[in-house]
């Protein structure tokens, strides 16, 4: 299953996955408007999870040993009805479940390469048994045709990925054991998440990575097997919808964790302090509406809260995506950074998509009457996160900038040089946006010159706010029509 492109929370449906304080696993399905966490960085089809934390045992088969009573529910599901229809329907499974004939292994089916090809996987489901789920049997249909005709496959049943589509015949993600968490959409999207399904035999993060806590969203102060209610913006900085009436200072006010009455001040993440500081309502093309506001911007991904370093990029140059992220991925790596490092930035803020297709011609004349209109929104940005470090991507961008700020040191890119913003010096990376593979080569022999420079300078303090709390009040409220 591929990562979609990450949505806000109340845009699309998201799966999202969780640990609690004693190693239980839930997923939250989001609905249209429940909370996200920042820090899912993609919209998570379930099976991602396993596909992207469990032990690999080979390049495709990951390793979830499940328990023995949860082995037993799910080869109860296994039949040889299941084969023929593998074998005669072609669309009618997607993940599947199989068990193997005794003296059969994971060679003997004999579709590591195809599955590998489509970018498929296996996990590998006990330590005893030849027992596997193959993530979608579309691609390698062919070969489990010739494994069931070989009786290499004794039995199987299909595994439907959908929390809301429960089956005593086809295995699901509640039969590993998996908590599950449903949001009900309302009008203004603050809702918490309430429990749906709390298993028998609850699935272990340790059964997965024994890491994992600390590369998902993780609860360690709730046990999900006594937490029917959760409202996630008191724990993390989420996307989601909130009523603008709902803001004091730099929280939101949202139905608490505790009940359905009680309401919770929560801090919102940075980007809202920024986007609210630039005063986004006078704005139609940036404004959400009259009365309420997203907490998720178009052009940001994924952040931490005041992330050391900021990207500045040229957004109208659409079809240069692919190499922009294949850019970022080598700065990461030169570096030991991540994208939740980097607060992903734009010269121009307000846009029509359908601008996107401007003649070359008109497009740097365009690019710099908008910029000349929107340059403040940098400003803010820069004022408000107070960066270590400024990124700035190729030569468009650059030239804009040089229009309202000075660039000192500026020499050929790559290079390591400064900007002046309101009188104040940000140390600047300027980078081309390569195409070759001579200029890849070229580009990563100069970060890893430059990279404790670099480095250096990401740990020089940084003039931020004092840190604050979370929640900053509860109140009794039995009026609900005030905000919902």
């Amino acid at each position: 299953m591929k990562t979609l492109d990450f949505p806000a929370g109340h845009s699309m449906d998201t799966d999202w996955f969780a640990v609690d304080k004693n190693g239980n696993i839930a997923v939250f399905d989001s609905g249209q408007e429940g909370a996200v966490p920042i820090e899912v960085e993609g919209q998570t089809h379930w099976l991602e999870l396993f596909e992207n934390y469990t032990i690999p045992i080979t390049p495709v088969l990951k390793q979830l040993f499940l328990d023995k009573e949860v082995i037993t529910n799910l080869l109860q599901k296994c039949d040889v009805f299941t084969l023929e229809q593998i074998m005669t329907d072609e669309y009618g499974i997607e993940g599947c479940i199989v068990l193997l004939n005794d003296g059969k292994n994971w060679e003997d089916l004999n579709i590591e390469d195809a599955l590998a090809r489509e970018g498929n996987f296996a996990l590998c489901l006990s330590s005893d048994i030849p027992f596997y789920l193959i993530s979608d049997i579309y691609y390698v249909r062919k070969e489990m045709i010739t494994a069931i005709k070989s009786k290499v496959i004794a039995r199987a049943c299909k595994f439907n990925p959908w929390l809301d589509d429960h089956n005593k015949k086809e295995a699901g993600i509640v039969d590993f054991g998996v908590y599950v968490y449903d949001h009900e959409d309302r009008d203004w999207g603050t809702q918490p998440y309430y429990n749906s399904y709390s298993p028998e035999l609850p699935l272990k993060a340790s059964q997965i990575a024994p890491d994992l806590a600390k590369k998902i969203p993780y609860f360690k102060d709730i046990d999900f097997e006594n937490q029917y209610i959760i409202q996630p913006m008191e724990h993390f900085s989420c996307e989601s919808y909130i009523r603008r009436d709902a803001f004091i200072d730099e929280y939101a006010k949202v139905l608490s964790s505790s009940s359905t009455k009680e309401k919770v001040y929560c801090l919102i993440s940075v980007a809202d302090q920024i986007y609210n500081k630039m005063q986004l309502g006078d704005c139609k093309k940036c404004y959400t509406g009259k009365d309420k506001v997203s907490l998720y911007h178009i052009g940001l991904k994924a952040f931490q809260d005041y992330p050391p370093i900021v990207v500045v990029q040229n957004f109208y140059n659409s079809n240069n995506w692919k190499q922009y992220d294949l850019l970022l991925k080598k700065f990461y790596n030169s570096l030991n950074i991540s994208d939740k490092d980097c607060f992903m930035t734009c010269c121009i803020k307000c846009y029509n998509s359908h601008e996107n297709d401007l003649k070359p011609e008109f497009e740097t004349s365009y690019l710099l009457e908008k910029f000349q209109q929107c340059y403040e929104h940098f400003n803010v940005e820069v004022s408000v996160l107070q960066p270590s470090l400024i990124v700035i991507i190729d030569d468009t961008t650059v030239n804009l900038l040089k229009t309202k700020y000075e660039i000192i040191g500026l020499s050929e890119t790559p290079c390591l040089c400064s900007i002046d913003i309101d009188g104040k010096q940000f140390p600047t990376l300027v980078v081309n946006d390569v195409k070759t593979e001579e200029e890849q080569a070229f580009l990563e022999q100069y970060l890893s010159s430059k990279s404790e420079e670099i480095k250096n300078i990401l740990t020089q303090p940084r003039n931020l706010p004092p840190p604050k709390p979370r929640v900053i009040q509860i109140e009794d409220d039995d009026d609900d029509d005030d905000f919902f």
